[in-house]
């Protein structure tokens, strides 16, 4: 995925797949995420930013971690 021009769509979907990934590891640094990913740095800490903002996530980009709205959230994106 390219970060130019990347629409909401994009970082909706990149959102998903670090929610994904957070819940399955518990704490995860965003470079790793990254590297599970493949998708560009400028796209993840969007996606990042949105999973704070929507308080699902939280943490420094070293470890983040679910928050309990985004352990309910991880339930139902991880089936």
């Amino acid at each position: 995925m390219r970060s130019a021009g990347a629409g909401p769509a994009d970082v909706n979907a990149v959102a998903s797949q670090a929610l994904k990934l957070i819940g399955r590891a518990e704490a995860i640094s965003i470079g790793a995420l990254q590297s599970s990913t493949g998708v560009s740095a400028d796209l993840m800490q969007a996606a990042i930013h949105r999973l704070k903002q929507d308080q699902l996530v939280q943490g420094s980009d070293d470890r983040l971690s679910l928050t309990p709205l985004g352990q309910k959230a991880h339930s139902i994106v991880a089936t």
